[in-house]
């Protein structure tokens, strides 16, 4: 892992972590990056069932990751939340929404175009037949 690099990162941000914070932060992101190919939406389209049609589970996985961490640290959910949207796409961070210190993270906004009628959360298909 790049921990020390990460560290230095979050200090350039006013953020000081503990070398442990940091791989606590970052396998925290490790679990919630795909959180959102638990969907259904998501979950019927790998079985072929649906087109995803502008579904991105990693704006899902976001939202729950700034859910997620925002108990701990308003600016680390930001940050978080970032990581994990754009962890498919780093030229999406050219149309990202620019957050200005007194703004707070538009969550709502993000999962709003996500959310379609019966998307979440996945149930085990019945096998029974």
């Amino acid at each position: 892992m790049y921990v020390h690099s990460i560290r230095r990162l979050l200090s350039s941000v006013g953020i000081g972590l503990e070398r442990q914070q940091v791989e606590d932060l970052m396998r925290a992101l490790i679990i919630l990056h795909d959180v959102g190919k638990a969907s259904r939406i998501y979950q019927r389209y790998i079985s072929g069932e649906e087109r995803l049609e502008g579904f991105r589970h990693e704006l899902v996985s976001a939202h729950y990751t700034y859910e997620s961490l925002l108990p701990l640290d308003g600016e680390l959910a930001e940050i978080g939340a970032l990581t994990v949207m754009m962890h498919h796409e780093p030229m999406l961070m050219t149309q990202s929404i620019r957050l200005e210190s007194s703004q707070s993270w538009p969550s709502d906004q993000i999962v709003k175009s996500q959310t379609q009628e019966n998307w979440w959360p996945y149930k085990e298909p019945d096998c029974s037949r």
